[in-house]
């Protein structure tokens, strides 16, 4: 495989009413995997090689802090294809219970980086009554409109399935279009700010067709 993953690990402190001492994120990083970087190395983060798991220190934490962080690795060469590699992250403190929480990533053969991809909205205020986000994926040539299976796409981060797509082909061009819902996508993002999101979906071939865009949370427009 030799390709490259990062992924965004989030604490949100909204639900705690004084501050938390001794807090500790541990990422045990899966043995398919080598660690590539992290940030908040040799200041409050540090990679345990023998161990295999990256660690971030924080004397405390306030109520209403949301911390995040970014770590990157190389999937093995010797990984086969159509494996699923789960990261486990815990967060512990003195006072508190562990918490835990896991990521899946899955081996294919490749897939088809899409023509074009749209999301609408592309700039979402957090506390809106918008109910969905739409993507509209338009499809390299050489994929037909009866190559794509018809089951909900993924979003990551968060690995959020989508609603049952529709699958439009007008003059030739072969669009697929999929409906996340908002709150499960903020749940899954708890940053302001832009964030790359990728969708992927699967071709009755085995293969999969992914696409990757930018969206906004703010918290004053959208």
């Amino acid at each position: 495989m030799d390709e490259e993953v990062t992924y965004l690990i989030c604490v949100d402190a909204n639900n705690i009413a004084e501050p938390i001492a001794g807090v500790t994120i541990t990422d045990y990083l899966p043995k398919e995997v080598s660690f590539v970087k992290a940030d908040g190395g040799d200041v409050i983060g540090q990679y345990d090689e023998k161990e295999h798991k990256y660690t971030w220190k924080y004397p405390y934490i306030s109520p209403d802090d949301i911390i995040y962080h970014e770590i990157t690795v190389r999937v093995n060469q010797d990984v086969a294809f159509g494996k699923t590699i789960t990261n486990t992250v815990d967060i512990t403190s003195a006072k508190t219970v562990t918490v835990t929480a896991t990521a899946d990533i899955f081996t294919d053969e490749g897939g088809w980086l899409v023509k074009d991809i749209q999301i609408i909205p592309d700039t979402i205020r957090r506390d809106s009554s918008l109910s969905g986000i739409i993507a509209v994926l338009e499809m390299p040539e050489g994929i037909k409109k009866s190559d794509i299976k018809e089951e909900p796409l993924v979003l990551t981060p968060g690995g959020i399935s989508s609603n049952q797509p529709i699958i439009i082909e007008t003059d030739g061009t072969i669009k697929v279009v999929a409906v996340f819902d908002k709150d499960q996508v903020m749940d899954a993002i708890p940053i302001y700010g832009q964030l790359e999101l990728e969708i992927v979906g699967q071709l009755k071939s085995g293969q999969s067709f992914y696409g990757k865009a930018t969206i906004t949370i703010t918290r004053f427009a959208g």
